[in-house]
């Protein structure tokens, strides 16, 4: 590490340019990309650990010396010493580097990349698909999307949520540069998601074009996993075809070379990429080049914003036979489009197109290459978590400001629009909807902290008028979906059903969800007095002092007084749902000064106090968050603010103390998880 920053201090005083290296991961791209930097003048590598069929046009192969066991077990980490010693600028993808990528030193996963960055290197990360896409984030997606063809889930992909999340978490505290093109861009929060890493030599890919005849038309298909590309849709659309007495024939190109595929593209008429992926890959950008219209299915054109003008044709699994039957009956279109594909390539793609581009990104991560920032930034995360969840600033007097817990709304509006609880993360009316369960729920206590955001951006920004519009539009929302039953109690209920509590039928209501929709009108009653959002808020908070039993969410216990997450019997007494239900007893109180809130509000913060024990005991209360093996503790820090902001309510140093005793157990499992090297610190 030393010798490494002797290195980057020498060529930074004699104005050279910094070496760059492309690996392991054999992705055919990176030969080409290390080689539009070879003609921008930077001396750039490319190492692989493996090699497929496609290509072996990479500088450094070590295969052989894997398949070496005398060798094997000790090779990654002399590579990973040289690669200190020779390179400055690292290009991984997002399932390892020169260290870790082959897994045979699994102690090095959560080690090279702060060691690279204290080494004074800089990282650059680009996603090529199945090292950051996830099964439940897919998921989201309306038909068509790749999970739903996958044989052997887990084996292609990354299928659990929890440590993919930590995984691209890793990568974007310690890379200076994370890069997502496409629907790659949804599983790697705050990426570049403009910068287009697939570039081609348009001058090796020479212009052909598709024929303009009624000749027997060839489609070119080349698939590495047919039931990602959707193979076998391409296959019955072509047969269809045929019996309907189209001249088309389908030219299943597999397991050969990429010269050789290239060659068959050539030679083919039309190129049908996949119909299931929802974004292009670089056997699109190969058929643009060669001039051919090419078949694929682009889930949203906003991926290629900017880039205008793209000529893919975009199709459904659904719609594939109806587009190969018009592209048959109108060859001059095929010619007409195979030339706008090309110029689209050239004007995009090629070496000449994403020089500038390139060269000013190595340009910017060697110039400026922010160790301190990074530490310091990590040293937040270990203190306050990534949201940076805070208790907030004022609970007197009857105007409501922050909710009780609240974190940078901005990132979390971001998180949103990014979509952490959908794809697309609103409906067609512009409301926050949520995946649940294999569907599209309608969920109120989504929509509620959606609102709370844009409220809390309000308050840091008021003259953007924007978010009091977002606001109050999640209001209304709200507001009309206040059900008053017969008793006289207004809810807010989940209208699906709940896997998890197979006791409890859809419809069901949450003191959780009740308590964020209640501080949500009453917030939109200060911003709007005259649209009536407090006509029934006496109703909805009724709810949370009549009992279980009768249709309400308190329960008492020995004695003990609970607010209910579930109204399920047996209570659960999940402990984060009953904290959030007295905040809005709280919240309720100031707005009101209906003695009923704040007297439940007290028993139910004595009951907090008395209970903490029975929480902690091993076959005691739910309190969803003591798990020894919790290493993505970003809701284990929102638990600790809960019983801080408790402090700050009643000014009981009980709730202090406690919330300091979560947070070093907290931090011990963070540092134990991390020197077992199972965790990142």
């Amino acid at each position: 590490m030393v010798a490494s920053w002797l290195r980057v201090v020498v060529l930074k005083l004699s104005g050279g340019k910094p070496r760059l290296v492309w690996g392991p991961t054999p992705i055919i791209n990176i030969v080409d990309q290390s080689e539009l930097m070879q003609r921008q003048g930077y001396e750039s590598t490319t190492v692989v650990y493996a090699v497929y069929h496609i290509t072996n046009r990479f500088d450094y192969d070590l295969m052989p010396l894997i398949r070496n066991q005398a060798i094997a077990w000790w090779l990654p980490n002399v590579v990973f010493l040289w690669s200190l010693l020779k390179f400055d600028i690292f290009h991984y993808f997002f399932d390892g580097g020169l260290w870790s990528g082959m897994k045979i030193v699994p102690e090095a996963k959560w080690l090279e990349l702060p060691i690279l960055r204290l080494a004074g290197k800089r990282i650059v990360a680009m996603a090529y698909g199945s090292d950051v896409r996830v099964q439940h984030l897919n998921r989201m997606w309306e038909t068509p999307n790749s999970c739903e063809e996958c044989p052997e889930p887990g084996r292609h992909c990354i299928c659990d949520l929890a440590p993919a999340q930590l995984n691209t978490k890793y990568y974007r505290e310690w890379v200076n540069e994370s890069i997502a093109m496409g629907d790659m861009a949804n599983y790697v929060f705050g990426s570049n998601r403009r910068f287009f890493h697939w570039p081609i030599d348009t001058e090796v890919v020479k212009y052909v074009g598709s024929k303009g005849t009624d000749e027997e038309i060839v489609v070119a298909h080349s698939p590495n996993h047919r039931y990602f590309k959707g193979t076998h849709y391409f296959e019955s659309a072509v047969s269809n075809l045929r019996e309907r007495g189209y001249k088309i024939r389908l030219d299943l190109i597999e397991g050969v070379s990429n010269d050789e595929a290239k060659r068959r593209y050539a030679a083919a008429d039309i190129i049908a990429a996949q119909c299931v992926y929802g974004w292009m890959g670089f056997t699109e950008v190969e058929g643009m080049a060669a001039g051919k219209p090419v078949i694929t299915f682009i889930r949203d054109w906003d991926y290629l914003a900017h880039m205008p003008g793209c000529p893919l044709i975009s199709s459904r699994p659904d719609e594939v036979e109806a587009a190969l039957e018009r592209l048959c009956l109108h060859p001059e279109d095929r010619a007409r489009i195979g030339r706008e594909s090309r110029a689209w390539a050239e004007r995009y793609c090629s070496f000449e197109a994403r020089a500038p581009d390139y060269v000013e990104l190595h340009k910017q991560i060697w110039k400026w290459n922010p160790v301190l920032p990074t530490l310091l930034t990590k040293a937040r995360d270990i203190l306050s978590g990534d949201s940076g969840y805070r208790p907030a600033r004022d609970f007197t007097g009857p105007v409501l400001g922050e909710w009780a817990i609240w974190s940078d709304p901005f990132l979390n509006l971001q998180r949103i629009r990014e979509g952490c609880y959908g794809q697309p993360p609103f409906d067609a009316q512009g409301m926050i909807r949520m995946f649940y369960n294999g569907a599209y729920v309608e969920h109120p206590g989504v929509v509620a902290l959606y609102a709370l955001n844009h409220f809390h951006a309000l308050l840091q920004k008021p003259s953007e008028d924007g978010h009091r519009a977002e606001f109050l539009k999640a209001a209304r929302w709200l507001q009309q979906r206040l059900v008053i039953g017969p008793d006289g109690i207004g809810r807010w209920f989940y209208p699906f059903e709940c896997p998890s509590r197979p006791t409890m039928a859809a419809p069901w209501f949450s003191c959780f969800s009740q308590s964020l929709d209640l501080s949500i009108l009453m917030r939109a009653h200060q911003l709007s007095p005259d649209e009536g959002f407090d006509r029934n808020l006496d109703r909805a908070a009724q709810l949370f002092w009549t009992d279980m039993q009768n249709g309400g969410v308190r329960h008492v216990d020995d004695g003990l007084v609970f607010l209910e997450e579930y109204p399920e019997e047996p209570a659960s007494h999940v402990l984060n749902g009953f904290i959030t239900g007295l905040f809005g007893l709280h919240e309720y109180y100031r707005f009101s000064g209906d003695r009923r809130a704040i007297e439940l509000f007290w028993h139910g913060a004595e009951t907090v106090k008395l209970a903490v024990a029975r929480y902690e005991a091993p076959d005691g209360l739910r309190y969803d968050l003591l798990n020894q093996f919790v290493v993505n503790t970003d809701y284990y820090y929102f638990i600790v603010q809960q019983f801080l902001a408790l402090y700050q309510i009643t000014g009981d140093r009980f709730f202090k103390s406690y919330a300091r005793k979560l947070q070093r157990r907290m931090y011990r499992q963070r540092m134990s998880a991390a020197l077992r090297l199972r965790a990142p610190i």
